[in-house]
């Protein structure tokens, strides 16, 4: 479902940036499923897995919090983890891929109020990203502390307090930068 948004999203994206050739929807389709998709993904949930197995087991890397099966030796899985960060990144992708896409003739307009909308909506989608890692993984008996998975929307708000003071001093909007990136010489304005 996830890869079937990402290369619907990622035509759209193409053809609303003038770039709608069958060679250039695939290329990018390509770049999208397996570098964000695929690479990005494993990187994210191996860095969530290995947090969990290494720091949220109760003392020893042993499981056991009550309500768990009495193993003892619980731990999470990889493919758990992966499937955790599929679950944050469809709303990701949502808001990011759908939302903005529907936004774009607002958001690629100049000034402070467009930035602003830009940057609020990707601080948005970040931050709701990490709110369901941690529902996730705080859904494992298992697993104290889980409340890690939230702590990077303090960065995320801090970054997104740079980006508004940017975006009032110089016009800075996460969509054009994002834009920039995957069609470095489309027009975008």
């Amino acid at each position: 479902l996830i890869a079937y948004l990402l290369l619907v999203s990622t035509a759209a994206w193409c053809i609303g940036f003038g770039r709608g050739s069958p060679l250039s929807v695939l290329s990018l389709a390509l770049y999208v499923l397996l570098v964000d998709f695929v690479v990005l993904g494993a990187a994210l949930s191996t860095l969530a897995w290995t947090v969990a197995n290494t720091y949220l087991l109760p003392s020893g890397g042993r499981g056991g919090r009550s309500g768990g099966s009495g193993g003892g030796d619980e731990r999470v899985e990889w493919l758990y983890a992966f499937d955790v960060h599929c679950n944050g990144l469809f709303v990701l992708s949502l808001l990011l891929h759908v939302l903005q896409y529907l936004l774009l003739p607002l958001l690629l307009r100049r000034g402070f109020w467009p930035a602003l909308l830009s940057n609020t909506l990707y601080a948005a989608a970040l931050s709701a990203y990490c709110y369901l890692t941690f529902l996730g993984y705080n859904e494992l008996p298992f697993l104290r502390s889980t409340e890690v998975f939230v702590f990077p929307v303090v960065a995320i708000g801090g970054a997104y307090l740079v980006s508004v003071v940017l975006a009032a001093t110089s016009g800075f909007s996460c969509t054009w930068l994002v834009a920039s990136i995957y069609f470095t010489d489309a027009e975008v304005d």
